[in-house]
């Protein structure tokens, strides 16, 4: 169950953030077909971050002593 309520938020915060970037750059004068690109690089980008502090999190649960 929390895995589903998880994958909503995700997907819902995906789209909100996909149309406010797709939005910013028509209102900055991109191209369209570059806007399209742009909005999923930068959702998938902080998507990307937020894994991979949570991967770390799990599995990297001992501080590093250098």
């Amino acid at each position: 169950m929390v895995t589903v309520i998880m994958a909503t938020v995700v997907g819902l915060t995906f789209l909100f953030g996909f149309g406010n970037v797709l939005s910013l750059a028509l209102r900055l004068g991109v191209p369209v077909w570059v806007a399209l690109l742009i909005a999923p690089a930068v959702d998938l980008s902080i998507l990307g971050l937020l894994f991979a502090t949570r991967f770390l999190a799990l599995h990297c649960n001992t501080p590093s002593r250098h």
